[in-house]
This record gives structure tokens, sequence and C-alpha cells, in this order.
């Protein structure tokens, strides 16, 4: 039971997360030599929940939607397959989607109370963007870019949480990892192009 919960979250997936993180954190330590390894930790799987939730969201609504029955799997697209297979229950990975995202908003919390309003601006975007993406943002054409943001947000808090502030340092090295996340997505729709097209959704491949 556990290997189809780590399938069904992509666990492979959440190294894109991982480096963003590094990112941030290596930038810091580059030009102020100091971490702090709470706050480290705590980032990590704040992040880590957040971008499990968005998974396991979209396995859900494709499924619900007709999207991964309709698509032929690959390493990179076509969904889980775990709904699909009958290996867990639609509102299991649902419930569990929302529960890391909780969990990742709670985390993220505590950082707008310790580090103020940019984390709140970052955590309010992540929070309704997981929880709309595979609906209304995919559906918009939106979704290559909502993750090409949330991967520069990530390596900038993860900045900013360690050294209070913003520079061009972490901005610039922010939207090099939010476009290649980003080129990710779009190269993984390409085998998805007829199954989504056929049930409205809008990504950049079928615009």
């Amino acid at each position: 039971m556990i290997s189809v919960w780590l399938r069904v979250i992509r666990v492979r997936f959440l190294l894109a997360s991982v480096i963003a993180v590094l990112v941030g954190l290596a930038i810091n330590w580059s030009q102020n030599v100091t971490i702090s390894y709470f706050d480290a930790i705590l980032t990590f799987a704040g992040v880590m929940a957040l971008h499990a939730s968005v998974d396991l969201l979209n396995d859900y609504w494709d499924f619900k939607r007709g999207i991964d029955t309709k698509t032929t799997r690959t390493k990179m697209s076509g969904g889980t397959g775990v709904l699909p297979e009958g290996l867990l229950k639609p509102s299991s990975v649902y419930r569990a989607g929302v529960a890391f995202l909780i969990i990742g908003s709670l985390i993220g919390s505590y950082f707008v109370i310790t580090n103020g309003i940019l984390i709140a601006i970052i955590l309010g975007f992540a929070v309704l963007s997981i929880y709309f993406y595979s609906t209304k943002i995919v559906d918009s054409g939106l979704g290559e870019f909502f993750v090409g943001v949330k991967g520069s947000m990530i390596v900038i808090g993860a900045f900013f949480i360690q050294s209070g502030e913003v520079n061009l340092e972490s901005v610039m090295a922010g939207i090099v990892v939010g476009t290649l996340s980003s080129l990710v997505l779009f190269i993984a729709s390409f085998p998805d192009h007829d199954a989504d097209k056929s049930k409205g959704r809008k990504t950049l491949v079928i615009v």
C-alpha cells in the first residue's frame, strides 16, 4: 500500500521542488555563509507537502474528468494509473491531497508569522494555484505559466526565509528554475494532447 501512495504522489517528481529549495539555500550560503537548519528543514517539509498536494489533486481531477482513462501512460505523462487501475479510492486521493495542502499551509503560516508579508503572498499564490491548478488554471491555458512562477517563488522564498531579503541573484535563479519546470511540463503534455483537448483542457501544446 505504501508503494501505491508513493506512486500516486509521484515521489521522483518531488525532486524539482527539492532542487528549487536547494538553489535558494545555496545562494544564501554563498552570500552569507550561514544557514538556519530548523528553517531549512521546515521549508523542505512545507514545499514537499504542497508539491504532493498538487500531484494528488491532479490525479484525482484527471480521473474524475476521464482524462487518465483516455491517455497512454509514459514515464513523464498520462498520470500515475493508480485510480484507473482501482488501486485507491478517488475520495481517498482527494482527501490526502487536501490534507497535504493543509499541512503545507500550516508550515507556511509559521513563516508568515516569522518572516512577514512576502511569504504570505507566496503562500497565498501557492494554495490557490494548487487547489485550482487541475481545473480552472489548466483549462485557461495558464498551467505552464503557473508552474514557472511556482518554481521561481520556491527559490526566492527559500532564500528570503534564510536571509531576510530578496536580491537579483535569487530572482534570476528563480526564473531559471521556474522556466525549466515549466518546460518539463510543456514537453510532458505532448503525449496527452488528444485526451486533454477532448476534455476541455488548454495546455500550451494545445494552444
